[in-house]
């Protein structure tokens, strides 16, 4: 810094520095003031200045400024010039700021921001320049984190420190009612600690990893460390975050549960939901081969708690049909009722959802007298299992000529003919016959179909008539089934595609309905029953001595169509 003059100006060439932190002017000060400089003749000592295009800059003595204008607005005033770069410029206005008798907290907050930045975030050289610990320039600056009305309530001294401290722990878009709430009822630091504390969430209740949280300024550790008035060390300040992260981690969690049950249910609070515990034994027991079969049931799966106090428990094996539930509770405890206590009585089983009776259909009466509820399968089983009843109708079409004429015949009489598809039939044609038909070109099918032999024609016709399964109605598809008297084991077995669709909860129980889980003994199964999903699918494949042939689970079958 260098004195270029010292001299004396009108106060209107002056204008206050931007590097004054101060912001409280009260006018009982500046007049106070103003009668000190009237009553020993005039201000004395000149005010530190920085020359502009207009006039002057103040670097030091904004204050006394102010207060000669209230004895004249063309005050003419001492003043030193000097040439000052704005680090320095932003150095002398923070000392002489801090040599005021208590100066204000977050207006010394606001005057070590700016110095910081003319320093380039160098804390220890502001802390050099200041005279201060860095805890003390850490603390004032963790006060910016107040909201503009905290800071303003700060500085009019509505507030304490210690308010200020508090609040600037809650997230910016609530400090404005925190502000209020502790005006209107004047909370005094305490009450205000105990309120924030009643607020926020206990991180060792946290389900979500923790790690972000280590460093978080919403973390109390963090603040306990700045400030003199925190929470004590392990909650969250910052609700939403916190709600967030648990939501996103139960969500994650039921993604997980879905590989081992069907149905995962996230109990939120106000629930009505009432599962049961689906138990084989006891009063509400339901038999050991019916608790089996129900395990493939779309209604069979866990819960996992979103409620507070339990949140992240889950609770697996359960039924969410009370209904059902009942009925085979019910017909379990007649059947163990009808027979001495000292015998081994298997349960009544439901229609069993991996079922391996060969035929193609499963008996409607069975279903019946088992009083089971229907339930809807996931859109994921539906597709796959539509997907290959086409696809095996289709081929069963193509080779079959005397059923394949019949029922292309059957798709004009009944209007389906508009299903024949004539992008695949041009597929079709180009590979029996040699030759290329453009589906959109008659004159030049024509010529291609005249040219083809007899023995192609019919083969044709049967590729039309396959071609339209892939088009028809799905109910259609098993009426085209029923005809051609398909038997889907011959077609289809157990693959790893089919498993990958299933639950792990799904596989355990297809594995024990087909006599795979016996055929593997207790010794292997039960390392194979702790695997993740994808190495299961591959050991239970590779199970020596073991053929999934002529195995059809009960969800693959279609349902046989007769004629009325």
């Amino acid at each position: 810094m260098n004195i270029i003059e010292e001299t004396r100006a009108p106060a209107s060439s002056l204008r206050p520095g931007q590097f004054n932190y101060r912001k409280k002017f009260t006018t009982t000060e500046l007049r106070e003031l103003a009668d000190n400089i009237s009553a020993v003749g005039g201000l004395l000592a000149p005010l530190l200045v920085r020359r502009t295009a207009d006039g002057y800059e103040i670097i030091a003595g904004e204050r006394r400024w102010r207060a000669v204008q209230l004895l004249d607005k063309d005050y003419t005033l001492p003043i030193r010039v000097v040439e000052a770069s704005d680090a320095q410029a932003a150095v002398l206005a923070q000392s002489e700021n801090d040599q005021r008798k208590d100066p204000s907290p977050i207006e010394a907050a606001h005057g070590a921001k700016k110095l910081l930045e003319q320093f380039g975030g160098d804390q220890d050289e502001v802390c050099k320049r200041l005279d201060w610990s860095l805890r003390t320039l850490q603390k004032r600056l963790g006060l910016l984190q107040c909201s503009p009305q905290v800071q303003e309530a700060l500085l009019e001294e509505t507030i304490l420190l210690g308010h200020a401290e508090l609040i600037a722990a809650i997230v910016p878009e609530n400090q404005p009612v925190a502000l209020q709430r502790i005006i209107d009822n004047k909370l005094s630091v305490a009450q205000t600690k105990q309120k924030l504390a009643d607020l926020s969430e206990p991180l060792a209740n946290a389900i979500f990893d923790k790690t972000e949280c280590a460093t978080c300024r919403y973390n109390s550790a963090q603040q306990s460390a700045l400030f003199g008035e925190a929470l004590s060390e392990g909650f969250c300040t910052n609700a939403k975050c916190y709600s967030d992260k648990t939501g996103t981690e139960i969500a994650n969690r039921a993604v997980a549960l879905g590989e081992d049950y069907r149905k995962v249910h996230v109990v939120a609070p106000g629930d009505s939901v009432i599962p049961i515990k689906l138990v084989a034994d006891g009063p509400m027991g339901v038999g050991a081969e019916q608790a089996l079969a129900c395990r493939g049931c779309a209604n069979f799966g866990c819960s996992i708690s979103k409620r507070p106090g339990s949140v992240g428990e889950v609770e697996t094996d359960l039924c969410f049909d009370s209904a059902c539930n009942a009925g085979k509770v019910a017909a379990h405890a007649r059947l163990v009722q009808a027979v001495p206590n000292d015998s081994t009585v298997a349960a009544p089983v439901a229609p069993q959802p991996f079922s391996t009776d060969v035929p193609s259909a499963p008996a409607p009466a069975a279903r019946e007298q088992t009083g089971a509820t229907a339930v809807a399968l996931p859109q994921r089983l539906k597709d796959y299992r539509e997907s290959q009843w086409r696809r095996i109708g289709a081929n069963v079409l193509a080779g079959d000529t005397q059923r394949g004429l019949q029922v292309l015949l059957a798709l004009g009489l009944s209007g389906r003919a508009g299903k024949i598809s004539s992008l695949k039939m041009s597929g079709a044609v180009e590979k029996i016959t040699g030759r290329n038909a453009s589906a959109a070109n008659l004159e030049k099918s024509l010529s291609v179909v005249v040219e083809a032999a007899r023995e192609q024609h019919v083969r044709l016709a049967c590729v039309m008539a396959a071609s339209a399964v892939f088009d028809l109605e799905i109910s259609d598809v098993q009426k085209v089934l029923t005809f051609l008297h398909v038997d889907l084991t011959q077609h289809w077995q157990i693959n790893k595609e089919f498993l990958g669709l299933l639950t792990r909860t799904e596989i355990v129980a297809l594995c024990s309905d087909i006599g795979l889980r016996a055929h593997a003994g207790t010794e292997e199964w039960k390392k194979i029953a702790t695997m993740k999903k994808p190495e299961m699918i591959a050991a239970v494949l590779a199970i020596e001595g073991f053929s999934f042939r002529g195995q059809l689970p009960d969800l693959m079958r279609y349902t046989a169509q007769t004629s009325k």
